[in-house]
């Protein structure tokens, strides 16, 4: 059976994960800019500052090349090696006040 509620979960499961992860795969990508790293280094980069799920750093990679945050090429899909083209400043995140 089909959860109804799954569809409207996702988008704001996506958007909290998004909120804690982002800015540390962002800070991976900057230290990384004009270098290859694979996905596993960004896993591991992303686990030292929080505790996270399999693949949770490679949707929010994905999110940032999507929003224009993180210009980046697949160099070897196999390997799962890809190359840091550019970054993109993240905008400020909302102070406590404003949310």
């Amino acid at each position: 059976m089909v959860d109804p509620t799954a569809k409207q979960t996702q988008p704001r499961e996506l958007n909290r994960v998004a909120r804690s992860i982002a800015p540390i795969v962002w800070q991976f990508c900057k230290e990384n800019e004009g270098g290859v790293f694979t996905m596993p280094m960004l896993e591991e980069y992303v686990s030292r500052y929080l505790r996270v799920t399999p693949g949770s750093p490679g949707r929010i990679l994905r999110m940032l090349r999507k929003e224009g945050y993180v210009g980046y090429d697949v160099v070897n899909r196999r390997h799962s090696a890809y190359a840091v083209r550019w970054v993109k400043a993240l905008p400020k995140p909302e102070s406590a006040e404003n949310a």
